[in-house]
């Protein structure tokens, strides 16, 4: 196991792996590719690398996390630079009426 899912406790290590899941899982539907066992290790370790990220050096909660993650792997598998939103806080849309969260533009 990865020292960085050693170092997560149970419920830590669970929302990692979902976020984590999903994301893949929403990419391969995107792309409508084959899931092959070495395309999900590699889509895993990309996710694996950017949770890592968002949660120890950015200190996101598991729900943004889990929000931003697809858009992040999806930047990462189309070749483009990923950089973190630096907006701390849900924003009010005026044309919608909605609070958006930090990972939607």
């Amino acid at each position: 196991m990865n020292s960085f899912l050693e170092m997560l406790d149970l419920d830590a290590r669970t929302r990692a792996v979902d976020a984590i899941t999903s994301a893949i899982e929403g990419s391969f539907v995107e792309d409508g590719s084959r899931q092959t066992q070495n395309e999900i290790k590699r889509r895993f370790n990309i996710c694996l690398g950017l949770v890592s990220e968002m949660r120890t050096d950015l200190r996101w909660s598991w729900q943004r996390i889990t929000d931003t993650l697809p858009v992040a792997l999806r930047s990462k598998l189309d070749g483009a630079a990923w950089s973190p939103s630096a907006r701390t806080a849900w924003s009010h849309d005026e044309a919608s009426g909605l609070f958006l969260p930090p990972s939607v533009k």
